[in-house]
């Protein structure tokens, strides 16, 4: 019954992605088409890991990455309040999901101003203590230290990635710090020159919104954020912090398998000079490889270090994306 009940979870995810990629690809037609084909939307069911970590191993994984993809479906629907409310029951869920908070966090300043997103966090927070009330109110301790354990250590056993590093480097806890601080900085650059371009960088805009607390007056900004890229940038935003994790055990693909391909389709991942069928080839062989690399069990140093290249290909290719480009929006010199 639990297989049943957790294959049930699988169509809804698959249904809520589809409905998520359908309005993504309605605004991703470019001067040379569409950026990202319908066809890509097979590979969405085509990952034996993926399809292992809900019907086979029943984590709680997905239940947190399908409280994820309806709050994704409502920040399309621009209902924030309904999205903000599935955004901290996935939280309750599973801790992975704040990943996801900074780029939310964002969305909400840039859309919705300084005084709308604070009550949003005072909702999300609420949501919170009202699930957690129960624990709270009798060992408030043990509950806070265990629920949100931000320094536990996993065991090198099991991680798929970062095998390729010797095992006293992975459990030194100055190799946790370099990653926090790594992941933090990528994060920082991305939102200085590529979320925030329009608004002159990171800097600029924190001075805008530090004196202004209404919503935002400039249509413009409303303009450039399209459901294609705002899905870009939450996708975005969650693979730098897959990329940088400590740990990756197995259930966790499920935290971004389902924005590969959007994320693949929306990467300079290979000069534009290239034929678009071998462009195609290329993220198709670069998604299987990934796919490959999750399914080596134990995982071993040829399959982290893998693992590894081609994270890092596809986060320098959405370093070097411009939505401009693919949208035609830049202006032609005569």
């Amino acid at each position: 019954m639990a297989q049943y009940f957790f294959a049930a979870l699988y169509l809804l995810q698959l249904a809520a992605m589809h409905i998520i990629y359908r309005r993504c690809m309605t605004h991703s037609v470019g001067r040379k088409g569409l950026v990202m084909p319908p066809w890509t939307l097979i590979l969405l069911s085509l990952s034996k890991r993926y399809h292992s970590i809900f019907v086979l191993r029943l984590f709680n994984d997905p239940v947190a990455m399908l409280m994820l993809s309806f709050s994704l479906v409502c920040i399309l629907s621009r209902r924030w309040w309904l999205a903000s409310a599935f955004l901290s029951l996935g939280v309750s869920v599973k801790m992975n999901i704040l990943l996801f908070l900074p780029a939310y966090g964002l969305l909400l300043l840039r859309l919705r101003g300084t005084a709308e997103t604070l009550m949003h966090v005072l909702f999300m927070l609420g949501i919170q203590f009202s699930l957690a009330w129960p624990f709270l109110s009798r060992y408030p301790q043990s509950y806070l230290g265990r629920a949100f354990e931000f320094s536990r250590v996993f065991l090198y056993k099991w991680t798929v990635n970062w095998k390729c590093v010797p095992e006293w480097v992975f459990l030194h806890p100055g190799w946790h710090r370099a990653l926090l601080v790594s992941m933090v900085s990528v994060m920082l650059v991305f939102a200085h020159r590529r979320f925030l371009m329009e608004e002159g960088g990171l800097l600029e805009f924190v001075k805008k919104r530090a004196l202004h607390w209404g919503p935002p007056s400039s249509k413009t900004t409303t303009a450039s954020l399209t459901d294609r890229r705002i899905i870009w940038i939450l996708f975005t935003v969650n693979f730098i912090g897959i990329v940088f994790a400590r740990s990756l055990h197995y259930q966790f693909y499920s935290w971004y398998f389902c924005s590969l391909p959007l994320l693949l389709w929306h990467a300079h991942i290979l000069p534009t000079s290239m034929p678009p069928w071998v462009q195609h080839a290329i993220r198709v062989v670069l998604f299987f490889t990934i796919e490959v690399c999750w399914n080596v069990y134990p995982a071993k140093p040829w399959s982290s270090g893998l693992l590894l290249l081609c994270h890092t290909w596809l986060l320098l290719g959405l370093w070097l994306y411009r939505f401009n480009d693919d949208d035609g929006s830049k202006k032609k010199t005569k």
